[in-house]
């Protein structure tokens, strides 16, 4: 399963959701495995004006196809929940 951070450089908030999003894959190891795909806004002129004012974002493309996008504050539990749901395939 392949998780979306949409961030920029210097940005504390994205940092912090990085490193929640680390604790999840240990976490989730054996239950919800899932890749990270870190996406600078400040690279595309497209990301940054859809999420300029958004970061930190989260996106969670589900096996199934579907997507669950989360902005902040993203809380820990609901991100973990659809983790291993979309995992489950839900």
């Amino acid at each position: 399963m392949r998780v979306i951070l949409y961030t920029k450089p210097e940005c504390h908030l994205c940092h912090d959701v990085e490193a929640m999003l680390a604790r999840l894959q240990d976490e989730l190891q054996g239950q919800a495995a899932f890749q990270v795909i870190p996406r600078n806004i400040l690279e595309d002129p497209q990301l940054f004006q859809a999420y300029r004012y958004l970061i930190p974002v989260v996106v969670v493309e589900r096996p199934d196809g579907r997507q669950i996008t989360f902005h902040m504050p993203i809380p820990q539990d609901a991100l973990r929940e659809a983790l291993v749901q979309g995992a489950a395939g839900a």
